[in-house]
């Protein structure tokens, strides 16, 4: 009797955010759930849940976070729907959002599961499963006990740091936005690498675990995407000595000479393992890269690119350029660089802020991903 509802991308996060919290990220919202809500999604919310190995158990996702979104143009499902889309990366589907997430935070967040849902209608698994694990306590009175839990990894936002995140992220899509909706060829060309971008990091965080676990057979291809992803922003249109100018041009985009020196040496040292795996040699145990720190590298490359490029109003600045200039110019460098950079962490940062910046009370011997939840880590990959 009620009006027909509107078929949605639904994905769930691996990442922990407060009670209540919604938050509109483009077309996207990001939202936590009760219980109770999730059970609306389901035909006949009245009924039991689902068992707990169903593809949606709201008993255990409760409090869990989604990004959703409407998709006005797909048809409600009558009957069966045969889909021929075999999609190995379903993380690139949602990109943007999850870049800005990433952005965010040092912390590794990734699409668990995504769904096409029509609110108490259907609910339809596309890709993934959420990762629930069965947990063993004792009661007091000494009797085992087993129980199902969602887990969430190591992401999080504080309640405390809400309204930060909510600014920071409005921040970021009108930016990606913004360099995206550029007109005419130069416009297009920095719109398509500003995407070649994203989507590379973003695939690379979803090939790694932990900060610093990265599976041996995934190694070589996540130094590909974030050598790819720098390269895409730093680039210009004349290839000579193409990895040389990509180096420079991304270390001027730190503060300290100490910082810009690793940055640079990191960057080369990246390019030339990248050599050798696209030219079919076996990378040495001596070339081989922290990918941890490069990660930082490739993330905070984007983000300052991103505020450089759009610190001029309506216009797109040639970040190339700009950072050519301000290897000579300390006039340039600070007007051109540091000052939008300086700007946006007073005025709207992420909790994930390097050791270079204005706020930090001292700079690192070298870069480094401080976590907020120290933890064990598994040591393989590289």
């Amino acid at each position: 009797m009620g009006p027909l509802p509107t078929s949605e991308d639904w994905v769930l996060l691996a990442a922990s955010f407060p009670k209540g919290t919604r938050v509109p990220i483009g077309e996207y919202t990001l939202q936590t759930f009760t219980e109770s809500e999730l059970r609306q999604l389901h035909a006949l919310p009245s009924v039991d849940d689902l068992p707990f190995s169903s593809s949606f158990p709201a008993e255990l996702l409760n409090g869990a976070a989604f990004l959703h979104r409407p998709d006005t143009e797909r048809e409600l499902l009558r009957g069966a729907r045969v889909s021929f889309a075999m999609r190995s990366r379903p993380e690139l589907l949602h990109w943007q959002p999850l870049l800005i997430l990433m952005l965010w935070s040092s912390e590794l967040i990734r699409l668990q599961a995504s769904y096409e849902v029509e609110r108490g209608r259907r609910i339809g698994l596309e890709h993934g499963i959420p990762d629930i694990w069965t947990q063993a306590d004792t009661t007091d009175d000494n009797e085992m006990i087993e129980y199902e839990v969602h887990e969430r990894g190591s992401y999080e936002v504080l309640p405390k740091d809400l309204e930060q995140f909510a600014v920071f992220c409005a921040w970021a899509d009108s930016r990606i936005r913004k360099v995206q909706n550029g007109s005419g060829k130069i416009g297009k060309r920095r719109a398509n690498r500003l995407n070649r971008a994203a989507q590379h990091l973003v695939r690379a965080v979803h090939r790694t675990y932990t900060e610093k676990y990265v599976p041996e057979e995934e190694a070589e291809e996540v130094l590909l995407h974030y050598v790819i992803s720098v390269e895409a922003l730093m680039a210009d249109e004349d290839n000579l000595d193409l990895s040389r100018k990509v180096q420079i041009r991304a270390a001027t985009l730190w503060r300290t000479d100490r910082t810009r020196q690793k940055v640079a040496d990191t960057l080369k040292k990246a390019y030339n393992a990248r050599s050798k795996y696209v030219h079919g040699d076996e990378i040495a145990e001596k070339d081989k890269m922290d990918l941890a720190v490069l990660r930082q590298i490739a993330f905070q490359t984007f983000l300052r690119w991103l505020i450089v490029a759009t610190s001029e109003g309506d216009t797109i600045v040639d970040v190339p350029t700009i950072l050519d200039g301000a290897t000579l110019s300390d006039v340039i460098r600070q007007n051109s660089v540091i000052k939008p950079i300086d700007a946006f962490y007073a005025s709207a940062p992420p909790v994930w802020r390097p050791t270079d910046t204005p706020a930090a009370e001292t700079e690192n011997e070298a870069l480094s991903l401080a976590e907020r939840h120290p933890r064990r880590h598994v040591s393989s990959g590289w």
